[in-house]
C-alpha cells in the first residue's frame, strides 16, 4: 500500500474483512510528511494466513480519513 501525507502526524491504517471484522492494524505511529509504504504478508494480528478474498482498509492521518479495497490472491 503506497500513500503519501502532507504533514508529519499520527498514521493509522487498519485492514477489515467484508464483514467488518478487524484483521490486522498495519501502521499506528507517527510519521514525518511524504511518501510511504506498507506490505502487507497476507497475516492476521496472530500471525495466521487469512483467506483470499476482498479486504477493506483504512488510513487515518490527522484529519484526513480514506478507505479502499484491495483483493488478496494466494
Amino acid at each position: 500500500i503506497n500513500y503519501q501525507i502532507p504533514d508529519a502526524g499520527r498514521v493509522k491504517i487498519v485492514l477489515y474483512n467484508v464483514l467488518g471484522q478487524e484483521v490486522r492494524t498495519l501502521v499506528d505511529q507517527s510519521m514525518e510528511a511524504g511518501f510511504h509504504n506498507v506490505v502487507w504478508d497476507g497475516a492476521d494480528e496472530y500471525g495466521r494466513r487469512v483467506a483470499s478474498g476482498l479486504y477493506v482498509y483504512r488510513m487515518t492521518a490527522n484529519n484526513f480519513n480514506h478507505i479502499r479495497k484491495m483483493m488478496l490472491l494466494k
